[in-house]
This record gives structure tokens, sequence and C-alpha cells, in this order.
């Protein structure tokens, strides 16, 4: 059973760009927001997991974020302890003891 949440948190790691999109801004009601929302998806590797805090970059704002436990076992190290949004960025948690887990954050301008 893999599990994944979408948050994100900081990190005090670098990481890189997985997935960047954009797409048109609208809003209900009839005159349409002539305007492009640029998000981007970043990924960071813990393979000695206490908490990895990821945020995202200046000028963009978090939208969501989470986790994927990379243990792969049933055991106390693949537990999910904690992942959630942490200011700008997302928060992520795993394993009694050093666990190993993506982090991921979600941030759009």
């Amino acid at each position: 059973l893999k599990l994944q949440f979408l948050y994100f948190i900081g990190s005090t790691h670098e990481a890189h760009v997985k997935h960047t999109n954009t797409m048109p801004l609208v809003r209900t009601g009839t005159h349409p927001i002539n305007r492009t929302v640029h998000c981007r998806t970043y990924k960071q590797y813990n393979g000695h997991a206490g908490i990895t805090y990821l945020n995202c970059p200046s000028g963009f704002h978090m939208t969501g974020g989470g986790m994927e436990e990379m243990t792969h076992s049933t055991g106390k190290l693949s537990v999910f302890e904690d992942s959630a949004p942490h200011g700008n960025g997302w928060k992520c948690d795993s394993g009694e003891g050093e666990g190993k887990n993506n982090c991921y954050v979600r941030c759009c301008r």
C-alpha cells in the first residue's frame, strides 16, 4: 500500500522542479480575468528523514504539497508522522527514526 498526500512545506535542502505548467485564471461571472497562473511542483528526497521543510521561492505561493514514503515496507521506518502546510511551504516527516521520503510542494504565482 502506497500513500501519498498533497501538501507542502519548505526545506533546508536544495529542491528541484518536477513539473511546471500554466493555466488561465478565470472567475465566476460574466467577465474573465485575463491572466495566466504559473505553477511549479518542487520535490526533495530525504534518505535520513527527520523533518524536511520545503519552501516556495520568492514570488510564489504554496497551493499544496505532499509526501511519498520511499521505504516501501510495513515497518516503523515507513510510518507517516507529519505531512502538512508550513509557512509558505510544506513539512514532511516519516519513519520512527530515519525514514526515507520525497517531500513535494506546489507553488503558483
